[in-house]
């Protein structure tokens, strides 16, 4: 079965053959005005999410949340009066009922509850307090009784985080519905489009300030990695992340405007208008590709380069490979340059030590382990979303002294925070997910949609050694792009 999408269509062959993927991305907005601001609005968030440091500040972080708020109320005033496509089922379900247990776990549930759910929940909550003499002199200190000022207990071992987690689990379900029902319109050219954009300017942000020696982002002084590009964003792993999605629906656009050439560069094709469209997006992800590599980050520059090999490398019309060919010695040749000039030892070197960082003292592994014994402690409800460095030292290893506030393993930690509960759930939103995204890596959607499912299979990968999930940059455009793609099925006949 073959999607039926505005951006594909089928040639005497019978081959999907992509028509014009850049033409018009945001056309035909007088004929749904709401829509269309929609589409812009979602652009919007995906190239300014990274600007205020990743999002990880408050003020970042209420502004994105503010944005999504915003496009939450116009796609709920449009959905009055039109018809809107919704996410899957499974998909609903698995997302509203991952909210709904959030809320569940930093509910006041008294001690009665809390102890039959989680043992070591109420165990904690009941040691913190003092007892005997020490109760009788905080009292008097307080002139109040403790059990009309400690508030009950509840399943998260830190309410206000889980709180908070809540209220941001909530913008990126408002982000993810508001991307279905444009991508299901309008087709995702817009999130495709706005990842290639940001990420041109990231990658240009931060080979300008490697190259110059800035060591500051904005007006904020850099206080780490300052011999390496990081863009906007504090941590050149996520930086590496957010390129990795933007190099590979780059080269998603560019090779369907190759596609419609035949795979063949010629100069009449060069200079016409598919041509020109062909020579700014390639620009575009050569520049990012530089930006990528810079970044120093070893999984983020693997994981991007291999969607990337993925997405040049599937089957398209034509048999020519030349063109193809020539524009990806021509990109990787001049997005080698940079590091060449910048850094070419330094990458190398740290490819060399990968084993030996992986199995050091006091590394990911040793947390990924520790998070194992957490889940044992915790094992129905978690310890509540967004408190893993809150409960982290209860089964911190000797050996780790540095603190860590996440897993680094977005997977492993989604399990020590939401427990047996939260994974039932977490894998209903895969089986909604899961269809979709298959259907588009297999080229089923056409080529603009192969790019976004391999963004989101290159970010997933990415998450499983990486807390990307935690930056709300990153999931911002993480459920921008799953909302596309749950959008372009429901294109599907």
């Amino acid at each position: 079965r073959v999607a039926a999408i505005s951006c594909v269509s089928d040639d005497s062959a019978g081959r999907v053959v992509e028509s014009d993927p850049l033409r018009g991305p945001w056309r035909d907005r007088g004929r749904d005005p709401l829509l269309g601001a929609l589409e812009w609005g979602l652009g919007a968030l995906v190239v300014l999410a990274p600007w205020p440091l990743g999002g990880i500040g408050a003020q970042g972080r209420l502004a994105l949340e503010l944005g999504a708020t915003i496009l939450l109320i116009v796609w709920a005033a449009r959905a009055l009066t039109r018809a809107t496509p919704l996410p899957s089922r499974w998909t609903r379900i698995g997302s509203f009922g991952l909210l709904a247990f959030a809320v569940f776990q930093f509910l006041p549930l008294g001690s009665t509850i809390v102890g039959r759910l989680s043992p070591t929940a109420a165990t904690l909550t009941f040691d913190s307090r003092p007892t005997g003499p020490a109760l009788a002199a905080e009292e008097r200190l307080l002139s109040a009784e403790l059990s009309a000022i400690d508030p009950p207990a509840s399943l998260s071992i830190d309410a206000p985080q889980t709180a908070s987690a809540a209220r941001a689990g909530a913008s990126l379900v408002a982000l993810l519905l508001v991307a279905c029902t444009v991508a299901a319109r309008r087709g995702g050219r817009g999130p495709a489009l706005g990842l290639v954009v940001g990420g041109t300017f990231q990658a240009l942000w931060g080979l300008l300030s490697l190259a110059s020696g800035q060591r500051q982002i904005w007006h904020v002084p850099k206080q780490y990695f300052f011999d390496c590009a990081t863009g906007t964003f504090t941590n050149p792993n996520h930086y590496a992340a957010y390129l990795a999605m933007s190099l590979v629906c780059g080269a998603a656009l560019a090779r369907g405007e190759l596609n419609s050439s035949g795979n063949r560069l010629s100069w009449r094709w060069i200079s016409s208008r598919g041509g020109f469209r062909f020579l700014i997006v390639t620009a575009c992800s050569t520049l990012v590709l530089a930006g990528l590599l810079l970044s120093f980050s070893r999984f983020g520059v693997l994981v991007g380069l291999l969607a990337a090999s993925f997405v040049v490398g599937v089957p398209g019309p034509g048999r020519a490979w030349t063109g193809r060919l020539v524009a990806i010695g021509l990109v990787v040749a001049a997005a080698a340059i940079p590091l060449a000039q910048l850094g070419a030892d330094r990458f190398v070197a740290k490819y060399e030590r990968l084993t030996e960082d992986a199995i050091a003292a006091g590394s990911r592994a040793t947390v990924w382990r520790d998070s194992i014994e957490l889940i044992r402690r915790f094992p129905l409800t978690g310890t509540g979303y967004g408190t893993f460095g809150v409960a982290y030292p209860l089964a911190r290893s000797p050996e780790v002294r540095a603190f860590f506030a996440h897993a680094h393993n977005d997977l492993l930690q989604a399990l020590v925070e939401g427990g047996a509960l939260g994974l039932i759930l977490l894998t209903l939103l895969a089986l909604g997910l899961g269809p979709g995204l298959l259907c588009a890596l297999g080229g089923r959607y056409g080529m603009t949609a192969l790019g976004l499912g391999s963004a989101l299979a290159a970010a997933l990968l990415h998450c499983l050694i990486d807390f990307d999930l935690r930056i709300p940059a990153l999931a911002t455009t993480i459920a921008i792009v799953t909302g596309a793609i749950e959008g372009l099925a429901r294109r599907s006949p």
